[in-house]
């Protein structure tokens, strides 16, 4: 029997739909040690993954690249941030209450927070990075609703008015 390259690569990582005289021809010659050690580094390694890190690093040596980072952003349940705020009209005026409230978005990592301070009918949006960084050119994605906005930096909050109240926020970063 003829054994291909094809069958080496199926030897290591699909044994099971190979047929056993291949089996048998593959394990029983030692001509196909190096090409199976490379399988077997390689399935090794795939199984491993790619860390953000190299990928960005990866991607930092292309130019023609450009690495997008999206992270996703759930709502978090913390203590009730509601507050009353006292406006005044007119200054011969008697206090007016207006309910705020804030609500908070954290991704997985706890590496990008974004908080939605609800006034009235629209929303201040914070965003921020627990690693410092200085977030440029960010788009905001809402869900359910789709609605998306820009920002060129997170350096100062950005006024929205949403349709419907997020249930994830997703931040891409370029």
């Amino acid at each position: 029997m003829h054994v291909t390259e094809k069958n080496i690569f199926e030897y290591v990582f699909f044994k099971d739909t190979l047929a056993s005289e291949k089996i048998t021809e593959i394990e029983e010659n030692t001509n196909f040690e190096n090409q199976l050690e490379f399988y077997k580094k390689l399935k090794e390694n795939l199984s491993q993954g790619i860390s953000n890190n190299t990928k960005k690093k990866l991607a930092s040596k292309i130019p023609a690249y450009n690495f997008a980072k999206i992270i996703s952003l759930f709502p978090q349940v913390l203590p009730d941030t509601s507050k009353k705020i006292n406006l005044l009209k007119y200054a011969a005026a008697s206090e007016v209450d207006t309910k705020a409230s804030v609500l908070t978005y954290i991704n997985e990592d706890k590496n990008y927070l974004v908080r939605l301070h609800k006034e009235e009918n629209k929303y201040k949006i914070f965003v921020f990075s627990t690693l410092q960084e200085k977030l440029k050119n960010l788009q905001l994605t809402f869900s359910p609703s789709g609605e998306t906005i820009s920002l060129k930096d997170n350096q100062s909050p950005f006024l929205i008015s949403l349709s419907q109240m997020p249930d994830k926020i997703e931040v891409r970063l370029n």
